[in-house]
């Protein structure tokens, strides 16, 4: 490992109150978990379950539900920004 990697390790470890070992199993399983979850997203069975589930909320409550910034025509339309307060 390179002395400076290691370094930074070493010092995330300490803020995060683990051993440098601890450290390293954390980042490599928030890795993994991080792929598998982009894995699924990603996955074409996934897209195809979401797409089905958007257009069952456009069928029951309208286009403008899920798009407000489309008509029921699909017109697009100005939506006003919300106020600042």
């Amino acid at each position: 490992m390179q002395p400076d990697l290691k370094a930074k390790l070493e010092a995330a470890a300490t803020a995060a109150g683990r051993s440098l070992n601890a450290e390293i199993v954390a980042r490599l399983e928030r890795t993994l978990t991080e792929d598998e979850v982009g894995n699924v997203a990603n996955s074409p069975h996934f897209m195809a379950q979401f797409i089905s589930r958007i257009e069952e909320i456009v069928e029951k409550h309208g286009i403008e539900y899920v798009f407000p910034e489309v008509d029921s025509k699909g017109r697009q339309r100005r939506v006003k920004p919300p106020k600042a307060e």
